[in-house]
C-alpha cells in the first residue's frame, strides 16, 4: 500500500473514531451540557461544578435553591413537598454573592417559569469581592459560555467516555442512588460536637473590632447584583435566609475582629432586598435551638441534612421571618447575643487552637 493511501485511510478512520467519540458523549451526556437526562436514566448530579450549569439551562422545573455548600444537603422532595414546586439546585461551594446571582440570572433565564427562588446568603461573602469567581477557581468555561465552537475538551475527553459515562450509567440504574439529594456530601460526615470542635480551629490571638463600614462598597456592590436579578424577575417570589451558624463560627468571627462588620452587613443587605414586593426573608441565625446544639454540626457552620430541612419547614410555618417592623429588634438582639451570651457558651470547651 501506497504512503499516501494508508495515510488518507488512517485519517479516515482517526476522524470516524472521534466523531463516533464526540457523539457517544453528545447522546449520554453526563454533564447536562446539551439536554436533560435520556428517557429511563436518573438526574445523576454529583459534580456541581461540572454540572450545576448544565441542568439549570436544560432540565425542566419551576423553582431554584440557591446558596453555599451549607444548602448542598437540602432534599429536594421535601422542598416541592412543602412548597408544591419541582426544584432544582444551583450551588456554588463557598457561596460568593456574584456566582450566585450569575447561576441564579441563568435560571431565571431559562425556557422555565421560574415561580420560586430559595436564596441563602453568607452574611461573610457580602463583603467579598462583587466579582463572579468560576475562571480563577478552575471551572471548566466551555461549560458554562455558549459557544458551541469550544466544546472539544468535552466532546473528546477520555474522562467522560471512560469514568464519567459508566459512572452515570451505573448510578442511574442503581436503586439506592437518590435524585433528591443532588450534589449531596453529608453521608461522609461526622456531625457531632467532638467533631465540631475538631474541626475547628480557633483564631489564638484576639483581633480589634473592624469598623462596621469597612467593606461598605462591595455591600453595596453585592446588594444591587442580587437586587438587580429580585427587579427583573417581578413574578418570581424570592426567599432570601440566613442560616443558623453555630456558636463557634460567632466566636471565630468576634475573635477575628469581623463580627460588627459581618452584622452590619447582614442587615444591611436584609433592609436592602426586602423593599422588593417580591421578597421574604428568613432569618435563621435566631434559632439558637440549633446555633447552641455543636452535636447538630460538622465544625463552625456545616449543618446535618435534618437542619436544612428544619429551615423549610419554618418557613413554611412562617417562624423566623424578618420584616421591615422587626428587623431593628433582631439585630440589636443578636449583636447583644454575640458580645454577652456567645463567651459564656463557649467558656471551657475543648478548643482547637491554630
Amino acid at each position: 500500500m501506497k504512503t499516501g493511501a494508508f495515510l488518507k485511510r488512517f485519517a479516515a478512520f482517526a476522524l470516524a473514531v472521534m466523531v463516533l467519540c464526540a457523539l457517544v458523549t453528545f447522546v449520554f451526556d453526563p454533564f447536562y451540557h446539551y439536554h436533560a437526562p435520556l428517557p429511563g436514566l436518573k438526574k445523576v448530579l454529583t459534580d456541581k461544578e461540572y454540572q450545576c450549569i448544565g441542568t439549570l439551562r436544560n432540565f425542566s422545573y419551576d423553582a431554584v435553591i440557591t446558596g453555599s455548600s451549607v444548602m448542598e444537603n437540602t432534599d429536594l422532595s421535601a422542598v416541592n413537598s412543602l412548597f408544591d414546586a419541582d426544584s432544582v439546585k444551583a450551588i456554588r461551594s463557598f457561596g460568593r454573592i456574584a456566582d450566585l446571582a450569575w447561576l441564579t440570572d441563568e435560571a431565571l433565564s431559562s425556557k422555565n417559569n421560574v415561580k420560586l427562588v430559595i436564596w441563602n446568603i453568607d452574611p461573610g461573602m457580602l463583603g467579598a469581592e462583587a466579582q463572579t469567581s468560576f475562571k480563577e477557581t478552575g471551572c471548566p468555561m466551555y461549560l458554562y459560555d455558549r459557544n458551541p465552537f469550544n466544546d472539544v475538551p468535552y466532546l473528546l475527553n477520555k474522562d467522560v467516555l471512560l469514568e464519567k459515562i459508566p459512572y452515570m450509567l451505573v448510578r442511574s440504574l442503581s436503586s439506592s442512588y437518590d435524585e433528591n439529594t443532588p450534589y449531596s456530601w453529608a453521608k461522609w460526615k461526622e456531625f457531632s460536637e467532638e467533631a465540631a470542635l475538631n474541626n475547628y480551629e480557633r483564631p489564638e490571638v484576639v483581633s480589634p473590632m473592624l469598623s462596621a463600614d469597612d467593606t461598605e462598597k462591595e455591600l453595596k456592590a453585592n446588594t444591587e447584583l442580587v437586587a438587580a436579578v429580585v427587579r427583573n424577575n417581578p413574578g418570581t417570589h424570592f426567599i432570601f435566609t440566613y442560616a443558623p451558624y453555630s456558636i463557634l463560627y460567632w466566636d471565630s468571627v468576634t475573635r477575628s475582629g469581623e463580627r460588627d462588620l459581618i452584622l452590619n452587613n447582614a442587615e444591611g443587605f436584609a433592609r436592602s432586598v426586602l423593599e422588593y414586593d417580591n421578597v421574604s426573608f428568613y432569618c435563621f441565625m435566631q434559632d439558637t435551638e440549633v446555633t447552641e446544639d455543636l452535636s447538630l454540626f460538622m465544625d463552625s457552620i456545616h449543618f446535618s441534612p435534618d437542619i436544612n430541612n428544619r429551615m423549610y419547614e419554618q418557613i413554611k410555618a412562617g417562624e423566623y421571618e424578618l420584616t421591615a417592623d422587626n428587623i431593628d429588634t433582631v439585630f440589636k438582639d443578636l449583636s447583644r447575643y454575640t458580645q454577652e451570651r456567645v463567651p459564656e457558651l463557649t467558656e471551657g470547651l475543648d478548643f482547637r487552637e491554630e
